[in-house]
């Protein structure tokens, strides 16, 4: 019974030491939104800001931050609870759209 308490043990202890490693390869760098231009098209990233302007188009979320106006994010579904001056995060992958640089966002928090 002892033996397979420790093979339990160290099966645990892989599976977080993997989950770790993982973490640190696929951590999205964070970029402030002011940064962000055509240099970093296809990157995925992370950035934070404060809102300037929210618009909905159907199910679609356009957020405009003040700390880049050039800069659309873009969330594929509407995020009802946003509103002008409310701080984000994002998550996202940079992309461009009719030559403007956006992001494709994956997730949208307060903080």
């Amino acid at each position: 019974m002892k033996i397979s308490y420790r093979i339990a043990f160290l099966l645990i202890l892989l599976g977080l030491l993997t989950a770790y490693t993982g973490e640190l390869i696929y951590k999205k760098p964070k970029i402030a939104p002011e940064d962000i231009g055509k240099d970093q098209i296809g990157n995925k990233i992370v950035t934070k800001g404060t809102l300037k302007k929210v618009r909905y188009s159907g199910n679609t979320t356009f957020i405009h931050l003040h700390e880049n106006s050039d800069l659309v994010i873009v969330k594929f579904t509407k995020e009802n609870e946003l509103e002008k001056g409310d701080k984000i995060r994002v998550s996202g992958e940079i992309d461009s759209y009719h030559g403007k640089v956006e992001i494709v966002a994956e997730s949208i928090d307060p903080i």
